[in-house]
C-alpha cells in the first residue's frame, strides 16, 4: 500500500535525528577531544538521519568541506535486543511444517551479520577506499575521499558532495536517461570486474552532483562476490540479454 511505502522510504534519511546534544559526547569520546580540535567548523543540525546515524556538515582544520557520520548513541543495544526477537520469531516459525523450504533462522542469522558491518565504520571506510579505486580514471563516477584521522568505529569523515539525489530529481528531468546508463555501468563494473560493490543503492545514496558526475555514499552495506560467482552470473546476465532462457 503507497501509505506504507512512503513511511518506509523515510527509513533511507529522513529519521527523526537524535538532539545534538545526544550525540555530541559519542563525536568527542570517539575521537578524543572536543570537536573544536578536530574541525574549524561544525553544524549542528543534522542533514540527514536514518536509522542507524546521522550525517552532519562541517569543515575540518585545514578548510575542507566533509560530511560527518556519526552512529547513534545507544542504536547497538536497541538493535540486540530487536534482534533478539527476531531470533525467538524465527525459532517458531521454523518448526511450523509449512515452512515450503523457507529458513527464517538463517534470514536473520544474516541480517545479524549485515547490521555488525554496518555498525562498525571502519569497514565502511575500508570499502569506500577500496572501491573508490575503481573509479578513479573514471571522470563520470565520484566516490568519496576519507579522513583516516578523524575515522572511528563510531564516526567516519569524508569528502562533502555538493548535488542532488536521485530520488528527489523530477520524473522529466534530462539528465535522468545519463544517470542511469552511468549507474548501471558502474555497478556493474564492482560486480563483474572487480567483484567488490555497493550493495544499498537506493535513490538517496546516488547523487548528481553539480559538476556532472555520479556520486555514490553510504558504503555500510556492500557485497563480495568470488570469480567464480562473478563468472555464473556474467553468464546468467548474457544469457537474459540473448533470451536464451534454456543456458
Amino acid at each position: 500500500p503507497e501509505d506504507l511505502v512512503n513511511e518506509m522510504e523515510r527509513l533511507r534519511d529522513d529519521v527523526d535525528p537524535v538532539s545534538f546534544d545526544e550525540v555530541k559526547p559519542v563525536i568527542e569520546k570517539s575521537l578524543g577531544g572536543e570537536i573544536h580540535e578536530y574541525f574549524r567548523q561544525f553544524d549542528e543540525v543534522a542533514v540527514a538521519s536514518a536509522s542507524i546515524a546521522q550525517v552532519y556538515r562541517a569543515t575540518t582544520l585545514d578548510g575542507r568541506s566533509v560530511a560527518v557520520k556519526v552512529r547513534k548513541p545507544g542504536i547497538g543495544v536497541l538493535i540486540e535486543r530487536d534482534l533478539g526477537l527476531l531470533d525467538q520469531f524465527a525459532e517458531a516459525l521454523s518448526r511450523q511444517p509449512e515452512s515450503g523450504g523457507f529458513d527464517p533462522v538463517a534470514v536473520v542469522r544474516e541480517l545479524h551479520h549485515a547490521l555488525d558491518g554496518e555498525l562498525n565504520f571502519f569497514m565502511e571506510k575500508n570499502s569506500i577506499d577500496r572501491i573508490r579505486t575503481f573509479f578513479e580514471d573514471d571522470p563520470a563516477i565520484a566516490i568519496p575521499e576519507t579522513f583516516p584521522d578523524l575515522c572511528t568505529g563510531e564516526v567516519l569523515v569524508m569528502e562533502w558532495f555538493d548535488g542532488i539525489p536521485v530520488g528527489k530529481m523530477t520524473i522529466d528531468d534530462p539528465r535522468r536517461q545519463e544517470l542511469v546508463r552511468v549507474c548501471s555501468r558502474s555497478l556493474f563494473t564492482m560486480m563483474f570486474r572487480h567483484g567488490h560493490f555497493h550493495a544499498d543503492p537506493h535513490p538517496s545514496n546516488i547523487l548528481w552532483l553539480d559538476d556532472g558526475r555520479a556520486g555514490w555514499i553510504d558504503f555500510g552495506l556492500t557485497g563480495i562476490l568470488t570469480s567464480d560467482l562473478r563468472w555464473r552470473l556474467s553468464r546468467m546476465l548474457n544469457s537474459l540479454v540473448d533470451r536464451d532462457y534454456e543456458e
